[in-house]
């Protein structure tokens, strides 16, 4: 099939692929690491809050946006299930931030301006990596406390009905 000369160059070029992608690859990985443990520095001293809604009296993960653009979408939405609008339309990607832990918050004292938005970055401290979302919430999804324990079993029994499925037995024949 190949002449040892063809040989050599096909594996020449094989090395160098695999050289160039894992060291493309392994760089990526450290400027993320570096980007995530820089972050983290810049923002571990700032406030922590809690990002969830009950709107519709059950608790659910707030939804956020990574757009600047999407922001007024977001406000809309979150507008109208204020009011429990049940045609509240998501027209934007949607992304969640776990409701479990606390988020940080860029500007400290977006929790007192008048904006019905704030910045917030969801980071990884556990992984090595510090991997990180940034995004924008809804002002009225951002708690300084954590979720009360009644809203917690609530929505544990919510889910746990919800995953219950009952396939039929033959003992029941």
């Amino acid at each position: 099939m190949f002449n040892e000369r063809q040989f050599k160059i096909w594996i020449t070029a094989m090395a160098v692929i695999f050289v160039v992608v894992n060291v493309t690859w392994y760089s990526s990985y450290l400027y993320r690491r570096y980007d995530g443990k820089r972050m983290y520095q810049r923002i571990k001293n700032n406030r922590k809050i809690y990002v969830y809604d009950t709107y519709y009296r059950t608790l659910n993960s707030a939804m956020y946006v990574s757009n600047d653009k999407d922001t007024n979408r977001l406000i809309e939405f979150y507008s109208r299930s204020e009011k429990q609008d049940r045609g509240a339309v998501i027209n934007f990607p949607i992304k969640y931030l776990s409701f479990s832990y606390p988020v940080y918050l860029i500007d400290n004292y977006a929790l007192d301006n008048n904006s019905r938005v704030m910045e917030v970055i969801d980071i990884d401290t556990v992984a090595d990596s510090y991997s990180y979302r940034r995004g924008f919430i809804y002002k009225g999804t951002a708690h300084v406390e954590a979720p009360s324990d009644s809203l917690l079993i609530e929505y544990d029994k919510f889910v746990k009905s919800r995953d219950t499925v009952e396939f039929p037995s033959w003992r029941n024949h």
